[in-house]
């Protein structure tokens, strides 16, 4: 089921917010991740925070959670993960930064 929340003033709508967003938003957040990991087929995913603002060009998206992955030598560490993403107005989705710290 998903849920929206427009909002509009005078100058017409100026964005709208779907769940359906956010959770695409996560994917590709963790997928972006997952491209720097060694092990990235080992990385468990806790809850994402996730923020959102309109922009001139698009929905801009921050997310910041904790993951647990493999390092190099094979050992599971536990540390956090951060992107930042715009949904274009044309429905692209574009991953301006995405950084992973493993302790």
């Amino acid at each position: 089921m998903a849920t929206a929340l427009v909002l509009s003033g005078a100058g017409g709508t100026a964005f709208t917010l779907m769940s359906h967003d956010r959770d695409m938003a996560v994917e590709r957040c963790q997928a972006a991740i997952e491209d720097k990991l060694r092990s990235p087929s080992t990385a468990r995913y806790g809850d994402a925070t996730v923020k959102s603002t309109g922009g001139e060009f698009g929905t801009r998206y921050n997310i910041a959670g904790k993951l647990d992955a493999q390092n190099g030598f094979g050992i599971v560490t536990r540390g956090e993960y951060r992107c930042d993403l715009t949904k274009e107005r044309n429905g692209n989705w574009v991953v301006t930064e995405a950084a992973v710290d493993l302790d």
